[in-house]
Order: C-alpha cells, then structure tokens, then sequence
C-alpha cells in the first residue's frame, strides 16, 4: 500500500514561492487602496454635464438628433459646444446669420472667465499672440485626481467665422490644469488660434462656422499624481465682431500601465501557488 507524503526538501521552495507572492500581492493591494480615486467623471458627456462646471455659452449637442454644426460626437451621441457669442447679438461673420448664444446663455467678458476657472488676471490675456486683450469667452472645468504618470487624452474641433490666418483677431481655445481649486497654470496653453496658416479648412455647409480645423486628439503626461483642476477656454480677442468656438469631447485619464501590471500580476502568482502542494509516494511500512 502507498501512502503520500510532503517531501521535506520540496517544501522549503513552496514556502519561499509562497512567502515572496504573497508579499507582492500585498504590495499590489496596498498600492491599489492608496490610489486616489481617478476618473474624469464624464468622459463623453452621455449622461449630461456630470461634475463639469460650465461658463458663458456652452452646451452638449446629441448629435444622434441633429448635427447643428455638421459634425457627429467622436464618442457616443453626445459633445460639448461652447462658443464666445453673446445672447441677442448676430454674428456678422456667420454663414447662417446666428442670432444669439447657441445655449441661450452669454459668454462672459475675459477677466470674469479668468475669475471662474480659478486662473490669475491677466493670465488669459498673456496667452495671446497678437497682444491684444480677450474680450469674452466660454468655458469649463472640473476637479480630478490622478496617479504618477497619469496620460490624460481628449478631442477637440476649433472654429471660427475669423479670416484665418490674422495677426490681430487671433481668437484661441486653450486648456490646462492647474493645482485643486485654481492656480497658474501647470501645463497647457493654447490648443489653436486664428493666426495660423494651413491649420483650418471650410466647416460643413450647415455649421454657423466658416472655418474649422476638424476633430483631433491632445495628449498630456500628469507626472505626479494628486488633486488638481481641468480648465478650458474659448475667447474672441480685441472684438466680439465675429464668433469662435468648440466642440469637445472623448476625455480619458489612464493610469501608469505599470501599476495595474502589478496588480494583474499579484493575482497571477497567487493562483498559481494556491495549488496543492507537490506530494510523493512513500510505501506504508516506510511511514513514520
């Protein structure tokens, strides 16, 4: 008759297998639960405004309905609109003669934009390449945290009833982030303005715009994680003579793929010893 027993050499590289998994499971776990929590609360805009303050003319379009401005969302039904129209004012430069804010609401003169995103006066202006002050604007912005090396994405169609290129109404679209609550800016800056060269093309035939660069896609690092605010900006610069605006959507805040490499692989190594032990044969009448 056979009997099994542990072999006491192989238990020694169990228990050490075992020993060091379950250290690196553990490592896993406790980096897992002192992640902040990271997340863009609304990624695309699908279930409204989410955490997202909003700022002078802004609204989402559902552009499964209607596509107002000739442009589908580039994730689900829904993208941002802002614009710098103000209500009751007709656009002298809109193919289509809007009259008014696309929301029904006003954008707001530059230095109130600036206070509600939480920006230092006078920073929006310095982000001008023609010198000249921001004149009004809408905007957006929301509070997030994120891990070390976080890559944050999102898309982003700028357009504007200016002649572009144009060295003195150089409207722009800008983001950045800044500490939690407000602050200078830590990155960002102008994503487009109205004097460059080769960067626009004609807005379909049914948008209120004239020019449009089309949809694309900015990427940034967070290098070290924390608390922080997201902000962005539409502005007209010198005059409210003729309208730019936005449409925004598809945000994404991913981890470093190296933090959940270590989790998956905490999870891995543990399934793997929780087998049973190696056992051998041993005759019965070798038994102890």
């Amino acid at each position: 008759m056979m009997v099994v027993r542990e072999s006491p050499c192989q238990k020694l590289p169990e228990l050490f297998v075992r020993t060091a998994s379950l250290a690196l499971v553990a490592t896993a776990l406790a980096v897992t639960l002192a992640l902040p929590a990271q997340a863009l609360l609304d990624e695309s805009f699908e279930s409204g405004f989410g955490a997202w303050q909003v700022l002078g003319d802004v609204m989402l379009e559902d552009t499964s309905i209607t596509q107002q401005f000739g442009t589908a969302a580039t994730q689900g039904d829904f993208h941002l609109v802002m614009s710098t129209l103000p209500n009751n004012v007709v656009d002298q430069g809109a193919p289509l003669g809007q009259a008014g804010a696309f929301s029904g609401t006003d954008a707001i003169a530059g230095a109130a934009l600036e206070a509600a995103l939480g920006i230092p006066a006078g920073d929006i202006d310095l982000m001008s390449v023609s010198g000249f002050p921001a004149i009004q604007g809408s905007g957006f912005y929301q509070e997030f945290t994120a891990v070390d090396n976080s890559t944050l994405s999102f898309e982003w169609n700028f357009m504007t009833n200016e002649s572009t290129p144009t060295a003195t109404y150089t409207d722009f679209l800008f983001w950045g982030i800044t500490a939690s609550g407000g602050g200078p800016l830590l990155q960002g800056g102008i994503l487009m303005d109205t004097a460059q060269a080769a960067e626009f093309g004609p807005a379909p035939g049914v948008s209120p715009f004239g020019e449009e660069t089309g949809y694309r896609t900015e990427n940034a690092t967070i290098a070290v994680g924390g608390a922080y605010r997201i902000v962005f900006g539409v502005v007209d610069v010198r005059d409210d003579n003729f309208t730019s605006g936005a449409l925004l959507d598809n945000f994404q805040l991913v981890p470093e793929p190296s933090t959940a490499l270590l989790i998956l692989s905490g999870m891995f190594i543990l399934a793997f010893v929780g087998r049973s032990p190696t056992r051998e044969a041993v005759p019965a009448e070798q038994r102890a």
